[in-house]
């Protein structure tokens, strides 16, 4: 009976290799409405993509960033208008954001403010 559950014990382990769980990442940087933020982004290597754990039709790159001196990752989805922008400005050499959301849920706007 030991032999079972030594193999199903391995069994289970090698299921949860490679799925994405949110505590191998730094904490999500979250965006108050009406509130510029500034983040600075790594575009050393290409972002992560995950597929949305609530609708599956939404991809979601994983932005590593950083608020101060504090880690982040900006799940953003990348049909938003704002992950082509960033990857426009990135690729220009800019890294360094002020970032403003207007609205909610749905009706979340990101600009970037100059």
């Amino acid at each position: 009976m030991e032999e079972n559950k030594s193999w199903l014990q391995t069994e289970i382990d090698s299921l949860n290799i490679g799925k994405p769980n949110a505590e191998n990442y730094p904490e999500s940087l979250k965006l108050i409405e009406n509130k510029i933020v500034e983040v600075e982004i790594d575009f050393s290597k290409p972002f992560e993509k995950k597929p949305n754990k609530l609708n599956s039709g939404v991809i979601q790159a994983l932005i590593p960033t950083r608020v101060g001196d504090t880690k982040k990752t900006f799940w953003l989805n990348v049909k938003n208008p704002l992950y082509g922008e960033l990857c426009q400005l990135g690729k220009a050499g800019k890294t360094k954001f002020k970032i403003l959301r207007t609205g909610k849920q749905k009706e979340s706007r990101y600009t970037i403010v100059e």
